[in-house]
């Protein structure tokens, strides 16, 4: 896998952010993927910033097996294995997800207190792609750590969003954004097989999604500690129940906390990494 960003600030007050990534993952019918990313944005007025970002993401299934943690230090090669819930045979069992987004918001800085921005976003979704935890299937592999992935189809989303934030140059630092996004689905794949499996994946053809994100962020320099925590409220989250009736109203969080410790030795850093959390990706 291969990445490239680069950022060009004018003397126009204008910003340029573009990039792209690209991938090869050979057991895909197409095997190269290409990530690419435009943003620009305009000081439209003092403490008065356009922002505007077209993108294309491709995801593989199971990529996320394939790649280093961000987390610095010694990563191992995957642990886990998966399979189509398809027919693995087929040319077609492993099919990655498209997601093609655009997103134009207004910032406004209140002095060196606080930002508002006011944005809207488009997102059309090819191949969505489904994973699942925890299902035996007929002659299927035993392994604690085998999981199957599957397409739930095409869907597209329009919304908009506010969000309020503070400076990021603080000791403590946070945001807070709402979200509204309208789903309509336009084409299902996999959703005989994937409503034997997991019911509650087959989702209606137009939802109305409610979200809201906050965080917070403490860089503790006396102590060298570090505190990141994520609390998230959406209306569209999969309950326990694993039913239709069990899409609702849930809470996602994330806590970390990374503490440096007082070993340094062969140019090296140590630190420790505690983490808890029941979001699924970040």
């Amino acid at each position: 896998e291969l990445a490239k960003r680069h950022g060009i600030r004018t003397a126009f007050g204008v910003a340029l952010d573009y990039g792209a990534r690209y991938a090869h993952y050979d057991y895909l019918q197409a095997p190269g993927l290409l990530s690419p990313r435009f943003g620009v944005a305009v000081e439209a007025f003092p403490k008065t910033t356009v922002r505007a970002t077209v993108a294309q993401r491709m995801v593989a299934p199971g990529a996320e097996e394939f790649l280093a943690t961000n987390t610095p230090g010694p990563w191992l090669p995957p642990e886990r294995t998966f399979a189509p819930l398809r027919d693995p045979a087929a040319l077609d069992a492993f099919r990655a997800e498209r997601a093609r987004s655009f997103e134009a918001a207004v910032e406004r800085e209140f002095g060196d207190t606080f930002t508002i921005a006011v944005g809207r976003f488009y997102q059309q979704v090819d191949d969505q792609l489904v994973t699942v935890f925890g299902l035996g299937l007929p002659g299927g592999p035993k392994s604690v750590g085998h999981y199957y992935v599957a397409n739930a189809g095409a869907v597209e989303a329009d919304g908009w969003l506010v969000r309020w934030s503070t400076p990021t140059n603080r000791r403590v630092y946070g945001s807070v954004q709402y979200s509204r996004t309208a789903a309509h689905w336009l084409t299902h794949n996999d959703t005989d097989l994937l409503g034997e499996s997991v019911p509650a994946v087959l989702r209606p053809d137009t939802e109305d999604l409610h979200d809201l994100t906050s965080s917070i962020t403490a860089d503790i320099r006396e102590t060298a500690t570090r505190v990141f925590v994520l609390y998230k409220m959406n209306n569209g989250f999969v309950g326990s129940a694993n039913t239709p009736a069990g899409v609702g109203l849930d809470v996602r969080y994330g806590i970390q906390v990374n503490q440096a410790l007082p070993v340094a030795f062969g140019g090296t850093k140590w630190e420790v990494l505690v983490g808890l959390r029941n979001l699924f990706r970040d």
